[in-house]
């Protein structure tokens, strides 16, 4: 597995400022990224580790500014919601660089918003679900490891070789 994601530059858009409240699919420089195609990684810990693991053409970062939120339903409505304290980001964050790890990838810079691309006819959601696929009975058992790391690079340059 290639360390290149680690000095993989910014998108050109991205904008390194201090955070604002909105979530990160409302940024504007991640707005005009979707708008080109890209898509944000999953906010599930599990794939965070997915961008070290595509090929360069097919991956861009942006500086996250964004806000996290603490949202509460009850039985289905929306009650309300607020932005999770320092403390909880921080823990946030460390879940992600944790997954990262687990998987392979030490030294997960959360400070990133990973955006990914496909090619045409293939989305993000189809690349995971591949992925997801081909671990069933494979002792893969839901979590993070080097074994899940290691399939998901093989799927993708699978998918996305030319």
């Amino acid at each position: 597995m290639s360390p290149s994601w680690r000095s993989h530059p910014p998108s050109a858009l991205s904008v390194d400022g201090p955070r604002v409240l909105l979530r990160r699919e409302a940024l504007p420089e991640v707005v005009a990224l979707t708008e080109q195609g890209w898509e944000l990684t999953s906010e599930a810990p599990i794939w965070m580790f997915l961008p070290a693991v595509f090929p360069a053409t097919h991956r861009t970062w942006v500086h996250d500014r964004s806000s996290l939120f603490w949202t509460e339903y009850v039985d289905g409505v929306l009650q309300g919601e607020r932005p999770l304290s320092a403390r909880d980001a921080a823990d946030v964050h460390r879940l992600y660089a944790e997954h990262a790890a687990w998987c392979g990838f030490p030294g997960w810079d959360t400070s990133r918003l990973w955006l990914l691309r496909g090619r045409p006819g293939l989305t993000l959601e189809q690349i995971t679900d591949r992925i997801a696929e081909r671990t069933n009975g494979r002792g893969f058992g839901g979590g993070p490891s080097p074994w899940l790391g290691q399939l998901a690079e093989r799927v993708v340059t699978e998918l996305l070789s030319d």
